[in-house]
């Protein structure tokens, strides 16, 4: 994981005073996306210091979570309450947790009986009420796509290219020809310019502003309309549920690669994939778009 803020030693330990915490040793933990994470080893004890690069409401949507977590007794990161009385602090205005460490190792392999202790835990999960604050729509997507340029549009070599800001990767996703001809019937002339923008005809919109999140949505149920699409939302239709309904389709690595549920860790990596692989799935499900989409559908509600 990339250090995106870098502390020194005193800056540690400054954060560390406004918890009452006294620094024997720090060291940066690689493990993590988006944010920069210190183990810091206290007289207290071992913690884990967080220095968030994501907006503030994702980072008081998640000291909500893990406090009700702890409220049930669920195994999770406790929260470490700053002298103040609050989770949270604040550090050349980034908001920032320390939570306590917890003991162990990342299992990459695992058997049977680990296996069934996270199945055993992920039912104890599952019986916690959800608390009215929770989403029941993911919004990552519809923050992401309305953020293409017009530049990340590539007509020669058939692609979108999506920029992450939680991994801050870039993913190439392959587009169709059929694609591409509706790209050129709108235009691409300001390469700087957001792809979905508002143009002349919508009262009390600026001309030219970026969709925000309900307008894009919007225009995806539009989308869903057309192909006879009910009761898919956005990320649900675009992941997990999509994977589900394609595998009387296709095979679990052709689904793989078509969601594009793997990361991409470089251009190069993602190539090694086969572009016209995933063109292939692409096509051949939007042919059976009305069959996929009530798979999909019938999916969702059997969730609710």
């Amino acid at each position: 994981m990339a250090q995106y803020t870098k502390l020194l030693g005193s800056e540690i330990e400054e954060i560390a005073r406004q918890y009452k915490l006294k620094i024997t040793d720090y060291e940066p933990i690689e493990q993590g996306l988006g944010n920069s994470n210190y183990l810091i080893k206290t007289i207290q004890g071992k913690f884990v210091l967080t220095v968030f690069e994501i907006e503030a409401e994702r980072v008081t949507h998640m000291i909500k979570v893990l406090k009700l977590l702890e409220k049930y007794g669920f195994p999770a990161p406790r929260l470490q309450t700053s002298v103040k009385g609050e989770a949270q602090t604040k550090y050349q205005g980034k908001l920032v947790l320390v939570k306590h460490y917890i003991t162990g190792h990342v299992e990459k392999n695992l058997d049977a009986g680990k296996l069934s202790q996270v199945g055993a835990a992920l039912a104890r999960l599952h019986e916690i009420p959800a608390p009215d604050y929770l989403p029941d729509k993911h919004s990552y997507v519809t923050k992401t796509y309305p953020e293409v340029m017009e530049q990340d549009i590539d007509l020669e070599n058939k692609y979108i290219y999506i920029h992450h800001s939680k991994t801050v990767e870039t993913k190439p996703v392959p587009i169709l020809d059929e694609d591409i001809e509706l790209v050129k019937q709108a235009g691409l002339s300001f390469p700087r310019s957001h792809f979905f923008r508002h143009a002349e005809g919508k009262s009390g919109v600026k001309l030219g502003r970026t969709y925000g999140e309900k307008y894009f949505y919007k225009w995806w149920k539009k989308a869903c309309d057309n192909l006879g699409v009910k009761d898919v939302d956005l990320y649900g239709g675009t992941r997990h549920s999509s994977v589900v309904a394609l595998r009387e389709h296709f095979s679990p690595e052709q689904i793989k690669q078509g969601t594009m549920h793997q990361t991409n860790k470089a251009f190069e990596r993602y190539f090694r994939i086969g572009a016209n692989d995933v063109r292939e799935i692409y096509s051949r499900s939007s042919l059976g778009g009305k069959e996929v989409g009530t798979k999909i559908a019938t999916l969702q509600n059997n969730k609710r």
